[in-house]
């Protein structure tokens, strides 16, 4: 009886094991992030502090019209702050609003909050997220579903697949 027992347990715990990767590799992976504080305005100094950012995984494309988040940052006074590659380097692809949710699972819920560039050097961009306050949880997630931006009388949609990070 006892070895029939353990059969079950162990099939059920395979199964959600099965379920979880099966979902992350559908919605995306937990990805760590820079947990520093954005201390400074200039958005390599910030990512340089990140031992694994690499420069030259982020080349100049000027035919790109994409636009990629890589990581976010808390800052001091529960600021949250959002590192951007712009390929092309065009100024008129600006992001001006995020899609984000800070809630997992059956409380996901994102909203929207408006975007407001601080620093821009070569194809990287940081962002200011308005009117958002970082929780003092332990554990804090940062899905980010869309980066919207508008040009010249033109506005573009840009979806985030599988970013979501856990600091």
């Amino acid at each position: 009886m006892g070895n029939k027992v353990l059969k079950i347990i162990n099939a059920f715990l395979l199964s959600v094991l099965t379920a979880v990767i099966i979902l992350l590799a559908v919605f995306g992976t937990v990805v760590p992030s820079v947990a520093y504080a954005a201390e400074s305005e200039e958005v390599l100094r910030d990512l340089r502090r990140d031992k694994t950012f690499n420069e030259e995984d982020y080349p100049y494309k000027p035919e790109s019209t994409a636009l990629e988040v890589i990581t976010v940052a808390e800052g001091e006074g529960e600021q949250l702050f959002i590192y951007v590659y712009n390929p092309s380097m065009n100024a008129l692809y600006n992001a001006t609003y995020l899609r984000m949710s800070y809630t997992i699972g059956n409380s996901y819920s994102p909203s929207d909050y408006a975007l407001e560039l601080v620093s821009s050097t070569g194809v990287f961009q940081k962002y200011f997220v308005k009117d958002f306050h970082v929780r003092r949880d332990t554990v804090r997630y940062y899905d980010i579903c869309k980066l919207d931006l508008w040009t010249v009388n033109r506005f573009y949609p840009f979806f985030v697949f599988g970013l979501s990070i856990s600091l």
